[in-house]
């Protein structure tokens, strides 16, 4: 969000490590020291922090978890979690505790702050945390806080680190199991009480592992499914074929009971069926079974995709209710998987209506759930989430796989979102649910998918997720899901240094696969096994399992195994020295990955298709330089052939993989190329940053921008763009280290002219704005009942645009709907974006700009449909995060930049980071200044930063980009 009014409150912990404590806590300590003195005359030793929380904890204990520090036994009961009662007194007793000198005062403060869990709280939890040694403590109480936030898949990396760093640590032994509770991983949760038992049996924390093993192994009944029912009772109805089976149904006592449940959740359709086959007779019973196997000969030709709409259309107006509604649903699928977005729309809009006429709550929810997938696929992300959330809340009770199903749907949206978090989230609250109703087949399928949302890189939490989900397939009897989870398992296992068991639980797979013979199961087992070859070593058998892999893919038609396998072919004969081979085999792979993504049904998603092949064609461009072609790195990275370029102009692009960082910078003299040893492995998956990883494979945030520029340099290092540059062109793509190199240039080398451009042969933005600019500003947002900062200096910079621009407009306040914009935005020469914008926690494509009205996102999506191709303006984004945020991870280029040039905008100016009001307010002043006289938009541009420089630290100019 764009910054407005600002307040601060500090807690009071930050006031203990800085100096005197506030009035209130003055107070609270001094009452601790009265009673101290009253009662003990301080004469005995201190009480201990474990000592001092003992005795404000009271009978339960607050954490489901065990903490490092050593605090006496108390059972876990949720229902009886409560915040301290006295919290000044355990203030005060933890103010007098530092003064002390207690060496696990950090401990107590975190656990103060996790106990209270105020507003902040859990962030001032972390921020003690974070001063701590990083050993198996450390790691233990992350844990606890990850598990208080809740993020129940990164408490797991926590503990599990704990256990790498001590493996008998008593405490992280029991997280472990909580967690893994917490994460619907049964299997894995049981042997970790176990393990508790055998290391702690005397004591009451390992009885109560003992108590939580033996609950896990013996759980309670699954709860009676109302939707299990219902499906019996519809599918006992299209049986049916005569009025005497009909009366013995409706006679039956449990049909009675079930049809009045379905009557209170507001269901009805099968009071209409029954009523309607009363009234049958004799020749319409016949018919009635016709269309009963024609039904069913349709669902199986529909499920095959050889769809007969219609014939289907014919059924959807059968006069059984059950037969009619089928259909309907079937034409509803059929256009989804079709991806025919329009005919979906309409089909789901029927079932609702036939839903609302025969009482189908079910059904309702289900199409409203279905129309979510519709608007996702359509890049309509904030309806599609709103859709989901109306069939959750539509869905009655006695329906827990049908919610499971739609939280699934959100996790699959979360992800395309990037928001990686509210994926776990999701899937996490699926698993809880298909843990009650004990469906180990649709859990295997829900950790498989919790699993994939790990981070590149090893992942002790992901390997968890899949070795949970291979047993759950077999426990189902699912032998190929179980295949392929025991494929992605023994991969999980070489990438984390286990190459014995990887090896052997490969090989196991493969066995097994081969004898289904040629299936998609087997060319995935084989893919994961040659990738397992691969990293034990073996690059030679690698090389076959590539080959073989994308044969078989071929003769199946399945183009993304087939390109999985040309990858790994390539990867093996780079191992093995053979670059020729390896240049083939990557170049086919891109070929394929570029089929498919032109075939995409949307903008966004082609460019996250293209983003899937970021380390391929990395990979590709490094090889190529190896081989004395820099120059085939700008259609790899940069789309296309590299323009002529002028003496003082330099084009610039970085991407990393592993430790090595690929340089290529361009002048009018030629390409060169540089690789730079990186200190940290940094798994590159952005424009806008990177993430090393730990000894143990896991990502460590780089804290800064500055620390991770200090990592990859400058462009103006020896080798890379030469001291006569004035121009430097940024190449922006879902590889490259665009916000990096942007900060670094201009931090660098204020003097130089910079601008991110996507293809090496856009022009440098020279436009001069000559027309009407449109200032766009909202009134103040309300969010959740909360109220956000209003910009004070919105109307000022408006003011400024009309007196650069005579004739420019405002789209203002309630006026300034996405709708509205649409039906303006064509007609001006610049469109100025006053308004509060968020880079939507990761990835670039859920990046909205905050407008009037209930609708008032304007997404990603909403912009690619703006009409500014006729005009081409620029735009000024005159918001937080507009450009992204340098320091994040993750991110696919689809961002707000992108959305305005692929809607037609001539360029783009965004801020990265979150822009202050005075900051904003200080560009536009300039900027309009410059574009008044005029000065092109990249003059103007530069003359604003200059300005900036002298009023505001660097660092702020240096997170304005200009976008090409």
């Amino acid at each position: 969000m764009r910054e407005g009014d600002r307040s601060s409150i500090d807690s009071f912990d930050n006031e203990l490590d800085r100096g005197p404590l506030p009035l209130a806590l003055q107070a609270a300590a001094a009452l601790s020291l009265i009673v101290c003195l009253a009662l003990a005359g301080c004469g005995g030793p201190a009480p201990s922090l474990s000592e001092i929380f003992a005795k404000e904890a009271g009978p339960y204990r607050w954490l489901e978890g065990r903490s490092a520090l050593d605090l006496p036994y108390a059972p876990f009961d949720s229902s009886r979690i409560a915040p301290p009662l006295e919290k000044g007194r355990l203030e005060g007793q933890l103010y007098l505790a530092a003064k002390r000198g207690d060496e696990d005062v950090l401990f107590g403060r975190a656990l103060f702050f996790q106990w209270r869990n105020g507003p902040g709280d859990l962030d001032r939890a972390e921020s003690r945390l974070e001063r701590m040694p990083q050993d198996a403590r450390y790691w233990n109480e992350q844990a606890l806080l990850l598990l208080a936030r809740p993020d129940e898949f990164d408490a797991l990396e926590a503990v599990d680190h704990a256990l790498e760093i001590d493996p008998g640590f008593l405490p992280a032994l029991f997280t472990r199991g909580v967690v893994l509770e917490k994460l619907s991983l049964q299997g894995l949760a049981i042997e970790a009480w176990e393990t508790y038992a055998k290391a702690d049996p005397d004591s009451l924390w390992g009885h109560e592992a003992i108590e939580r093993r033996e609950r896990l192994l013996a759980p309670e009944p699954p709860p009676v499914r109302l939707e299990s029912e219902r499906r019996k009772l519809y599918d006992e109805l299209l049986a049916l074929t005569g009025p005497t089976e009909l009366a013995d149904l409706a006679s039956r006592p449990s049909t009675v009971e079930l049809l009045a449940r379905l009557r209170v959740s507001g269901d009805s359709m099968f009071d209409r069926e029954f009523a309607v086959r009363r009234k049958f007779a004799p020749s319409e019973w016949k018919s009635s079974a016709i269309r009963r196997a024609r039904l069913e000969r349709l669902y199986e030709s529909t499920m095959a995709g050889l769809t007969d709409v219609s014939a289907l259309e014919e059924l959807g107006r059968a006069p059984e209710p059950t037969v009619a509604f089928r259909a309907v649903r079937l034409l509803a699928f059929d256009a989804i998987q079709r991806a025919d977005f329009a005919r979906a729309k309409i089909q789901l809009a029927a079932v609702q209506r036939v839903c609302k006429e025969l009482g189908c709550v079910e059904e309702g929810a289900l199409a409203t759930s279905d129309l979510g997938t519709v608007f996702a696929e359509e890049t309509r992300f904030a309806e599609a989430e709103q859709a989901f959330q109306t069939a959750l809340v539509r869905l009655p009770d006695g329906f827990d796989g049908r919610r499971a199903e739609v939280l699934v749907k959100q996790a699959s949206l979360a992800s395309k979102l990037g928001t990686r978090k509210d994926a776990q989230r999701n899937l996490i609250n699926a698993s809880a649910v298909l843990i009650r109703l004990q469906d180990p087949g649709a859990l295997a399928v829900s950790l498989s998918n919790l699993a994939s949302t790990s981070r590149v890189g090893f992942s002790t939490a992901a390997l968890a997720c899949r070795v949970e989900a291979m047993r759950l397939a077999g426990l189902a009897g699912r032998r190929t899901s179980e295949l392929i989870a025991k494929g992605g398992v023994a991969l999980k296992l070489a990438e984390s240094g286990r190459l014995d068991a990887a090896k052997s639980l490969s090989e196991d797979a493969l066995v097994e696969a081969e004898s289904i013979g040629l299936s998609g199961t087997l060319v995935r087992v084989l893919g994961a096994a040659g990738r397992v070859d691969l990293l034990t070593g073996e690059p030679q058998i690698a090389l076959e399992a590539g080959l073989r892999v994308e044969r078989l893919a071929a003769q199946l038609s399945l183009p993304l195994l087939q390109k999985d396998g040309l990858e790994l072919s390539g990867q093996a004969s780079a191992v093995m020295g053979d670059p020729t081979s390896a240049i083939h085999f990557l170049a086919s792979a891109i070929d394929i990955g570029r089929t498919l993504s032109n075939r995409a049904t949307s903008k966004i998603r082609r460019l996250l298709m293209e983003t899937e092949d970021a380390g391929i064609r990395v990979f590709l461009a490094r090889l190529e330089a190896e081989e004395g072609r820099p120059d085939a790195a700008w259609e790899l990275l940069g789309q296309g052939q590299l323009r002529s370029l002028e003496e003082d102009e330099c084009v610039f692009a970085a991407a990393s993989k592993g430790r090595t960082l690929s340089i290529w910078s361009a002048t009018s003299q030629g390409t060169r190329y540089q690789e730079v040893e990186l200190p940290v492995e940094i798994d590159q998956s952005s424009l806008t940053s990177a993430l090393p990883t730990d000894g143990y494979g896991r990502g460590i945030p780089i804290r800064s921008a500055t620390e991770l520029q200090g990592r990859i340099g400058t462009p103006w290092e020896p080798g890379r763009c030469p001291a006569r540059t004035r121009r430097l062109t940024v190449i922006e793509n879902p590889f490259t280290l665009v916000g990096v190199v942007n900060r670094s240039a201009r931090l660098a080398r204020p003097d130089v002219a910079v601008v991110i451009a996507r293809s090496v042969a856009a022009l440098w933005p020279s436009r001069v704005v000559m027309g009407h600019g449109l200032a766009i500003h909202s009134p103040r947002p309300v969010i959740s009942d909360r109220a956000i900062a209003p910009f004070p200096a919105a109307p000022k910079e408006a003011r400024l645009i009309e007196e650069a621009l005579p004739g420019s407009e405002e789209l203002s306040e309630y006026a300034a709907t996405p709708s509205n914009l649409v039906d303006r935005a064509g007609s001006f020469d610049l469109l100025h974006f006053s308004v509060h914008g968020e880079s939507r926690k990761r990835k670039g494509s859920a990046s909205y700009l905050l407008l009037a009205g209930p609708d008032g996102h304007l997404e990603v999506g909403n912009v690619l449909k703006l009409p500014l191709q006729g005009r081409n303006p620029v735009v000024v984004l005159s918001s937080c995060k507009g450009g992204g945020k340098t320091g994040d991870a993750e991110h696919d280029g689809a961002g707000l930049p992108w959305a305005f040039l692929e809607a037609g905008a001539s360029a783009v100016i965004a801020y990265q980071g979150d822009l202050d009001d005075g900051v904003a307010l200080d560009f536009a002043r300039f900027f309009y200044n410059g574009i008044g006289r005029g000065k092109d938009v990249s003059a103007a541009f530069e003359l604003a930063l200059a300005a900036l420089r002298v009023r505001w630290p660097p660092d702020v100019a240096a997170s304005f980009g200009i976008y090409t």
